[in-house]
Formats: structure tokens, C-alpha cells, sequence
């Protein structure tokens, strides 16, 4: 039940950031200015790439002097509007990929506690033939029928939760590309402006 829930919970939260990161591109990359978009974005940072602007954007307008900088002083201030962007992107890796560890602990234990029950059950069948001393079937059939059953619930809690760790896990390296892409377009688009006033 903690596999679904979790399952259920990433892959709702994966569809929702893609549609938000759609949704935020083209507005993006729509023409407007920077600071148009940014001011229309305050209050709703809800999204990796919305985080990763506001962050560079944020430090952008905490540069005093931003213009008739030395070559030095550009570099400081790419490496604070960089670092930024860093830290958005990390923070915002690290939110969507909370308990996906979950699933990989569950996928991998699963089987094995299974297999426990298992030799358990054997153990079980054949205690219950040495006490009754005899072998027939329905005094093993029982133990034999648990150990089985503890079998199948060991597969049904690990495969599902092999299955969704290697999607979401997909996924979520596809949002960590488009967000990397994004913040190597923004570094791009600030370095131009950096340098058009460079002494």
C-alpha cells in the first residue's frame, strides 16, 4: 500500500510539472522581456523550471551594478547567477525524487522476505508431519499453501514497485535534462547581457 500510494503520488506530480514546464516555455520563450515574465511569475514558483528563473532572477536584480563591469567582476557575477541556478535545480531534483528510495528498498527486500515466509511455512509443514507422524497431504497442504502465499505477496509488492522505481527513475532524469538545458539557455542569455557592457 506505501508502493501505490507512492507510485500514485509521483506519477500525478511528474504529468502535473511537465504540463506547468510546457506551460512556462512558451510563455518564456514567447518574446516578452525577462522582467515582464518574471514579475508575472511572482507568488507562482510551482515548478522546476519557474524555480530555476526565479532564482537567477532574484540574484540578477540583487546586482547593484550590473554594466561597465571588469572582466573579473563579470565573472563574480556569473558565478553568483550560475551558483543560483545550481542550487534551484538540486533543490528541486531532490523534492521529486523524495522517498523514490522507497520503491527501490521494496523492489529489492520484497522477494527475499518473501522467500523468508516461504522456508518458514516448509519449516512449519514439516514440524506438523513429524508431530503427527504422518505425510499426507492435508497435513502438509496447509503449511505448504501459507509458504506459497507468502511467495506470491513478496512478487506482488516488488514487481510493481520495480516497474515504477525504472519509470519514474526515467522520468525524473528527463526532467533533470530539461531543467540542465534550460539553465545552460539562461546561463547564454546573461552572459550576453553581462558582456554587452563590459569595460
Amino acid at each position: 500500500m506505501w508502493s501505490w500510494a507512492i507510485i500514485i503520488e509521483k506519477y500525478n506530480l511528474l504529468k502535473k510539472l511537465k504540463r506547468k514546464s510546457e506551460v512556462f516555455e512558451h510563455e518564456f520563450w514567447s518574446g516578452d522581456m525577462m522582467e515582464v515574465i518574471f514579475e508575472k511569475l511572482k507568488g507562482k514558483v510551482d515548478h522546476p523550471l519557474a524555480s530555476v528563473f526565479a532564482s537567477v532572477m532574484y540574484e540578477w536584480n540583487d546586482t547593484a551594478d550590473k554594466f561597465h563591469l571588469s572582466f573579473d567582476q563579470i565573472q563574480a557575477v556569473k558565478s553568483r547567477l550560475f551558483g543560483a541556478m545550481e542550487v534551484a535545480k538540486n533543490k528541486a531534483i531532490n523534492n521529486v525524487s523524495a522517498r523514490l528510495s522507497v520503491l527501490g528498498i521494496v523492489s529489492s527486500s520484497a522477494p527475499f522476505i518473501g522467500l523468508f515466509g516461504t522456508v518458514w511455512g516448509i519449516m512449519d509443514s514439516f514440524r506438523s508431519i513429524a508431530a503427527s507422524k504422518n505425510a499426507t497431504l492435508a497435513v502438509v497442504a496447509p503449511g505448504i499453501a501459507e509458504a506459497l502465499f507468502a511467495t506470491a505477496l513478496g512478487l506482488v509488492a516488488a514487481i510493481p514497485a520495480l516497474i515504477a522505481y525504472n519509470y519514474i527513475s526515467s522520468r525524473i532524469g528527463e526532467l533533470e535534462s530539461k531543467i540542465g538545458d534550460f539553465q545552460l539557455e539562461l546561463e547564454i542569455l546573461f552572459s550576453r547581457e553581462l558582456e554587452k557592457g563590459m569595460k
